[in-house]
């Protein structure tokens, strides 16, 4: 495997341009090369598609993109002009670029270890689509393809261990409590927020809060990923390890996928729980489809979606009414949205045009995010931030990082959030975030709910 990576990296890269080859492997063993990476605090990515079969884990960085969102775009055009394939990367989901972009930005917060646009061109990507198995390695102009192979030895030698797959999870960590904002002080907020739409200042905000607890022993991040596919196979698994920092969740919110000039995006807002019967499940589904507080909600994200889209779009397709999307433990009113992009349309751009949405923002857009974090009083980071990949044949994913967690020294940050209308209750709300904890902090508990 090493020499045939050699014999490629010369063939096409001859020391003037960024060089990316790919070989096929019969297998990948996902949980020692995310032991590997954790071991040695390699910046990590990982996303999985459980229904699709579709999984990655890029190690390493080749090439770390800007900060600064406006210099992405001239650096992404000039990155096209500096990189050879030896495979076709228009045809196929092979991932250049990978990492993610936050919500909002402190100096002083726990998510220091990840920068507010945090993209970057992976050293090597392990990739799993279908049954089919495949490495990328990404190598920068005049490179010692030597130590480049040093550094995938002893990753393919992981890769080799054992059979590939999510393996086995049986070990589950002990958390401690430290702190969560209690009823009272949620109370004060959700009144804050209620008070900013009675003064029309905003006809919807998002309210979010955070649990945190300490780990008292060793995590293994992959067991954690594994656990969420097996749990949530409809959802987007990630994973991202950076220094001392690792972001991870299971998603059901995509932000948009792309498939040359094909998006496909949905609206996801308005929640209930799921029943304990089908009978109970199907009379909770028909309460949230009759709800006027949710589907007001709703409302304001397809509206939001459809206004962004329309910019980028030759034609937009989506049903008035919304469908109900059924996960785990709870169930959303959601609207799938089809378009067909110009030919001129840009990822990145669009990217920044369409988050945050309402669903984790509100709306006005610019006046909820100056005022929520005014009421929540401390950073999301990549909390309702994006997470995702693409390459330069317009092919890519990105997903809204929600249902998710960061775990750094020994702490685990949990996340939740709601959409705050007129007519919200802080109760109720406060118990919806409860809900949407339960898919993170149910990993650390022997019986699952």
């Amino acid at each position: 495997m090493l020499e045939k990576i050699e014999q490629k990296l010369k063939k096409i890269g001859n020391g003037e341009v960024y060089s990316s080859v790919l070989c096929e492997t019969e297998k990948i063993n996902f949980n020692a090369l995310t032991n590997y990476a954790k071991r040695n605090k390699i910046k990590t990515f990982f996303w999985a598609k459980p229904s699709e079969s579709f999984v990655f884990l890029a190690l390493g960085k080749t090439i770390l993109l800007p900060e600064n969102s406006a210099e992405l775009p001239d650096k992404i055009t000039e990155l096209q002009n500096s990189f050879a394939f030896d495979y076709d990367y228009s045809k196929t989901k092979i991932p250049l670029v990978v990492g993610g972009v936050k919500f909002n930005n402190g100096e002083n917060s726990v998510w220091q270890d990840f920068r507010f646009n945090d993209w970057f061109v992976p050293r090597f990507v392990f990739l799993k689509s279908e049954e089919k198995f495949c490495i990328v390695v990404n190598a920068s102009p005049d490179e010692s393809v030597a130590n480049l192979l040093a550094e995938l030895s002893p990753l393919l030698a992981a890769s080799h261990e054992a059979e590939s797959g999510f393996g086995s999870h049986s070990f589950v960590p002990d958390l401690e409590f430290q702190s969560e904002i209690d009823e009272d002080e949620w109370n004060e907020k959700i009144e804050k927020a209620l008070a900013l739409i009675e003064q029309n200042v905003v006809s919807k905000i998002v309210i979010s809060r955070y649990v945190h607890n300490k780990l008292t022993n060793d995590v293994s991040y992959y067991s954690l990923l594994s656990r969420l596919a097996e749990n949530f196979p409809f959802c987007t698994v990630f994973g991202y390890q950076s220094k001392n920092s690792f972001f991870f969740g299971a998603t059901p919110e995509t932000l948009f996928s792309v498939n040359h000039s094909e998006l496909e995006t949905d609206a996801l807002a308005g929640s209930i729980s799921r029943g304990k019967t089908i009978y109970e499940d199907e009379n909770l589904a028909n309460e949230l489809l009759s709800s006027d507080k949710n589907l007001r909600e709703h409302k304001k994200v397809v509206e939001f979606i459809i206004a962004r889209l329309e910019k980028h779009a030759q034609t937009i397709v989506y049903q008035d009414t919304p469908k109900i999307r059924k996960l785990r433990n709870i169930q959303h009113l959601w609207t799938p949205i089809k378009a067909h992009l110009k030919e001129d349309a840009n990822l990145l751009s669009l990217l920044y045009d369409l988050h945050p949405t309402p669903a984790v923002c509100g709306s006005p857009k610019e006046t909820a995010f100056e005022k929520i974090y005014e009421i929540e009083n401390f950073e999301r980071g990549l909390f309702t931030g994006v997470v995702g990949w693409f390459n330069f044949g317009n092919i890519g994913d990105f997903s809204v990082a929600i249902r998710s967690a960061l775990i750094k020294n020994n702490s685990l940050y949990a996340y939740a959030g709601c959409g705050i209308v007129r007519g919200s209750d802080a109760k109720d709300e406060f118990n919806e975030t409860r809900l949407k904890l339960k898919p993170i902090l149910s990993l650390f508990e022997e019986n699952e709910y």
